[in-house]
């Protein structure tokens, strides 16, 4: 190929500059690599959740019941509304590996959720088999495949599964499957699995179902008329003595986590769009270099008859062959990328995306930014670069040669050498100061959110003050309660509360979903309530009722003061909303006082839910203790439906906050490591106008390591400066990104916590940043003989 002389220089520049020509291909497509990836990623994520979800075929709704026969499954289906109705059962179970010649360790049981059904037979809510087969009658179990990855356990294993009667049994692993309408085992810590229906005589249960699944007619996504349903059929069921515990009617028709991954990667692709502005800054300062570097041969080329024009097209082509190698390179990363972050993310979620292609407008997107961005970043300092005049162009480089000797001739010690060459091009070393104030600020943030989660943490726990709840399976009175826990020392106190579930009336006549009403003891001192707006339940109240934001999202412009209809076992209540509280682990709930339960046949003195204090508090202990616990409970003729450790709402919590903080932290790196870039390129660019001056220097006496002192010196002032920055921005910048993540996981916000270590630790790294920016490009330099560094151009 034949190239015109235009083309040959653009090309000559690029090999004749090739630090400053990989500085900008590489963060550029660095920055791409990162918006590409978590761009593509969300894409991927949600069409794969959307088709996970449809195809389990959702339902408008569910119940869960005591117990109904089959046969009642056509007479659920005349209710007005009720398209089609199936059911399962579901069962309060634990697991663990079983090991010959031992029995189980109680310290070793897992939560499991474990289900009974068909799999054959399924209509909706399906189970989508992954591997192994569907169990047969005798003790085959399938498990969701997270389950089986986070208990460490393998298909062919042989597992004890111990239900909530007390009965226990060795089953086989025969297989997994993926459940995209259940929460993973990742982040509740409890387990999924299915048994045969015929299995469930194995635990002492016949084939009746007490979780219920429908779909409505009509519109699939009338969320209200789906609400209006589960009420029509929870009352048609009590009116024919068949007691439901609670239903649910979910507020979208959509994959539960959607809403947490679009919040998540919107705030990851904001950074990923701060890395890109970055990059361009950086690219900006290289066509600077280039054209100051270059301005006798502008001033040439304008005598010899090339138009400001012309000239411009060259640095444009010159801006445009970075932006081109820069996505040959991080469009392939990027894709790259984001099929690694959807993989964890596929397995933590519990959904299979990898049918789903990659989003060709994103590529596009990616391309436009590419190459128009850096093109609109370098547009003024081209053209002002390209339309000085001859005069200007041959004799700058003198001008700026004596300024720089007068100023040499003042005397100015090495530190004031350091801060005016570092301020020099002020222009340059803005766009470094942005790019480094910008990494250290988000490094800043992250740290802040990681101390706002823990502290977030904590105050869940502080919310729950007691080690073990307890759901017993029929309501009993304190005495009798008492006298079970009397025969268990280690329990140091306990308390009894009622737990009712009852549906708001709206003014338009409609009903809300299941609201769960605890009603503890007034002044109670085993929950410690955060309080966001009003106030605690008082002993003077009469149907006060204090709500979760989280159940606000759902029903909106609730107010303190508001007086809201709740229809509690058929009996419509009349309840002042006194207070709102956050709660950012466990089930979203409500509290009412005694009073709520008046008219309703429910006896205020007798409980099903207690919550216990031990003496022990470690999971392994607290355990231990449990099997105590159930035995007295068993030898006084209650049984112990279900229970919960508060140890283990923790972990879930912690399960959820540090995939977010691992996410958060890779795109933090990503940035420091565009912005060490960004300042080792504009050490190095100063150090190539500046060849002369350091042979000067080294020639009147000056040594390599007083060279370097200088130099770093330079590279320093720069880091440090940015710090002070990046340490006054962290503050309303990790209020921001704490807001924005609270409610995306929680619906509240985080309590803010500062990280105050991390300010001694970013200074810390910008010190390192700035050494190593210094260090590299200077060493070059000292490497070559004095006669050839003051003869460079």
């Amino acid at each position: 190929m034949i190239f015109r002389p235009r083309q040959k220089k653009v090309l000559r520049d690029l090999g004749l500059f090739k630090f400053r020509t990989f500085l900008a291909i590489t963060v550029i497509a660095m920055s791409m690599t990162g918006i590409g990836t978590i761009a593509q990623a969300r894409y991927i994520l949600t069409e794969g959740m959307n088709q996970s979800f449809h195809i389990t075929k959702p339902a408008s709704g569910t119940l869960y019941l005591k117990s109904i026969n089959p046969e009642r499954l056509s007479e659920i289906q005349t209710v007005k509304g009720v398209e089609r109705a199936e059911g399962r059962t579901m069962l309060n179970a634990k697991i663990q590996p079983a090991t010959p010649g031992t029995k189980p360790d109680f310290r070793r049981w897992k939560a499991l959720r474990l289900y009974a059904m068909d799999y054959h037979q399924q209509s909706m809510e399906r189970v989508l088999s992954q591997s192994g087969h569907w169990p047969h009658p005798g003790g085959g179990l399938y498990l969701e495949e997270n389950t089986l990855k986070s208990f460490h356990l393998h298909i062919g294993d042989t597992v004890w599964v111990e239900t909530s009667n007390g009965k226990r049994r060795k089953m086989t692993i025969t297989g997994t499957l993926q459940a995209p309408g259940e929460e993973t085992t990742f982040l509740t810590k409890t387990g999924i699995g299915y048994i045969h229906p015929d299995d469930l005589k194995l635990f002492g249960y016949s084939k009746r179902w007490n979780w219920l699944s429908f779909t409505i007619s009509g519109n699939k996504n009338d969320t209200q008329k789906a609400q209006d349903t589960a009420i029509r059929i929870k009352k048609f069921l009590e009116d024919r003595g068949i007691r439901v515990y609670s239903t649910h009617v979910p507020e979208k028709r959509q994959h539960w986590a959607f809403d947490i991954v679009q919040s998540m990667t919107i705030i990851l692709e904001q950074l990923g769009i701060l890395v890109f502005l970055a990059a361009c800054g950086i690219v900006v300062n290289a066509i600077q270099s280039v054209l100051n570097h270059q301005t006798r041969e502008i001033g040439v080329m304008q005598s010899i008859g090339a138009t400001p024009r012309e000239l411009s097209v060259m640095y444009f082509s010159s801006v445009l062959i970075y932006s081109a190698a820069s996505l040959v390179i991080g469009i392939p990363l990027g894709l790259f990328g984001a099929r690694c972050l959807t993989s964890f993310s596929m397995e933590m979620l519990g959904f299979d995306a990898s049918t789903i292609g990659f989003s060709w407008r994103i590529i596009v997107f990616q391309v436009l930014a590419g190459i128009v961005l850096p093109q609109a970043a370098c547009l003024w300092i081209i053209l002002k670069g390209t339309r000085m005049s001859i005069r200007e162009a041959i004799n700058g480089s003198r001008e700026q040669r004596k300024a720089l000797f007068r100023t040499l001739r003042g005397g100015s010690c090495s530190l004031r050498l350091s801060f005016r060459n570092a301020f020099r091009k002020k222009a340059r070393t803005a766009l470094c100061l942005f790019a480094l104030t910008l990494s250290g600020t988000v490094i800043l943030s992250v740290f802040s959110i990681r101390s706002s989660m823990e502290k977030t943490n904590q105050n869940a726990l502080k919310y729950n003050q007691y080690d073990i709840q307890i759901h017993l399976k029929k309501p009993a009175s304190v005495q009798q309660i008492a006298l079970a826990l009397k025969t268990v020392p280690e329990v140091k106190t306990f308390e009894v509360w009622n737990q009712v579930y009852g549906n708001r009336l709206r003014p338009d006549g409609t009903y809300s979903q299941d609201l769960k009403i605890y009603v503890p003891k007034i002044h109670s001192a085993f929950v410690k309530p955060d309080v966001i707006k009003g106030r605690w339940l008082q002993p003077e109240d009469k149907n006060a009722i204090v709500l979760d934001t989280s159940l606000l999202q759902s029903e909106k412009g609730i107010d303190i003061g508001d007086v809201i209809t709740v229809d509690v076992n058929g009996s419509h209540k009349k309840l002042t909303v006194v207070g709102l509280i956050r709660k950012v682990s466990g089930e979203a709930a409500a509290y009412a006082d005694p009073h709520v339960l008046d008219s309703t046949g429910l006896d205020a003195n007798r409980g099903s839910l207690i919550n216990i204090v031990t003496t022990q508090h470690s999971r392994n202990e607290v355990m231990m203790l449990m099997k105590k616990i159930i035995k007295a409970f068993t030898a006084h003729k209650q049984s112990v439906s279900s229970y919960r450790l508060t140890s283990d709402m923790a972990d879930e919590q912690e399960a959820r906050t540090d995939v977010l903080l691992i996410f958060l932290t890779a795109m933090a790196l990503l940035i420091l490591t565009v912005s060490a870039i960004g300042l080792t390129g504009n050490t190095s660019l100063n150090i190539m106008e500046r060849m002369r001056e350091m042979g000067v220097l080294r020639a009147i006496g000056a040594n390599d390591i007083q060279i370097f002192r200088i130099i770093t010196s330079e590279s320093l002032v720069i880091s440090f400066t940015a710090w002070f920055f990046s340490v006054l921005l962290s503050v309303p910048a990790s209020l921001a990104l704490t807001y924005e993540i609270g409610e995306a996981l929680f619906r509240a916000p985080l309590d803010f916590a500062y990280a105050y270590s991390g300010i001694t630790l970013w200074f810390l790294i910008s010190a390192a940043v700035g050494i190593i920016a210094g260090w590299v490009p200077i060493r070059n330099c000292l490497k070559q003989p004095i006669r050839n560094v003051i003869a460079s151009e």
